[in-house]
């Protein structure tokens, strides 16, 4: 059996878990980014994908993360961001995260991070409301972007060729403020931020813990409030009625695959780096 292919017989493990832990005390939940593009175009996961993402209305996962620890097999483990050591940031994403993995070697960066980040996990990205005003809700995002670059002056280390020059300047900047302040009051201001709209009415709703460079994504929220059925490998899952839009706003023309060129997995090292047990 290939590496990928155990990575997505662990993923599949990970679904099924919260699947049931959610069908258990009535939270909803969605396939979302990837996982979602793969129960909609290949009835599977996407065969590059090397992660498995979901999203929560922000009411359920506040549900969700109080009773998960106690629901949990052994093998798995819930993390909040704010709670890795050293001080440690690595995003903005809780993660459920299978201990009996490696996708690369352990070594002075893995180690930062508590040993968590190269193992295989299953991302939880958040649904907020958006303000009605579109410059409030801008002023929000920015109020987010600048708390996540103050939040990645507490990374190992920054990939800078990820982004553009203007964004190399401010992520400098503002990563330098933000090693002046803990992960978990740096964390609690961007959750505010993040709620801020959330006592109000809305049609609009956001991911609030996508990545610094796709926060500003908006969405239907109408899109969210029924789900419908997604299949992965013949396992049925809860996608969102509006599935259609979203992938679209994700990624254009969704049932196209990509480039050849582009369809590389992004968390694993060497094939001979990967571990599961």
């Amino acid at each position: 059996m290939e590496p990928i292919e155990r990575i997505h017989q662990v993923n599949m493990e990970l679904l099924l878990e919260v699947k049931r832990i959610c069908e258990k005390h009535h939270i909803r939940y969605f396939l979302d980014a990837g996982t979602l593009l793969g129960a909609v175009r290949e009835q599977s996961f996407i065969p590059w994908d090397d992660d498995v993402d979901i999203v929560m209305p922000r009411s359920d996962f506040e549900r969700f993360s109080k009773i998960v620890d106690q629901e949990l097999r052994k093998e798995f483990r819930f993390i909040l961001p704010e709670e890795l050591p050293n001080d440690a940031f690595f995003d903005c994403i809780p993660r459920i995260v299978y201990m009996n993995s490696r996708l690369k070697h352990e070594n002075a960066e893995t180690a930062y991070y508590g040993n968590m980040s190269h193992r295989i996990s299953l991302d939880i990205f958040l649904l907020d409301n958006v303000a009605e005003s579109k410059t409030a809700h801008k002023k929000n995002v920015y109020l987010l972007k600048m708390f996540y670059a103050m939040l990645m002056g507490h990374r190992y280390k920054i990939d800078y060729k990820k982004y553009s020059f203007m964004q190399k300047l401010v992520i400098g900047f503002f990563s330098k403020i933000g090693k002046l302040f803990a992960v978990p009051n740096l964390m609690k201001r961007y959750e505010k931020i993040a709620q801020k709209e959330n006592s109000k009415e809305s049609e609009k709703a956001f991911i609030s813990n996508y990545t610094i460079n796709e926060i500003g994504c908006v969405f239907e929220k109408e899109w969210y409030e029924k789900d419908s059925v997604g299949i992965i490998d013949g396992c049925e899952f809860s996608i969102p009625k509006g599935y259609d839009g979203i992938l679209t706003q994700l990624y254009g023309d969704y049932m196209t695959p990509p480039p050849e060129q582009e369809r590389v997995t992004m968390h694993c090292g060497a094939s001979e780096e990967i571990c599961i047990w």
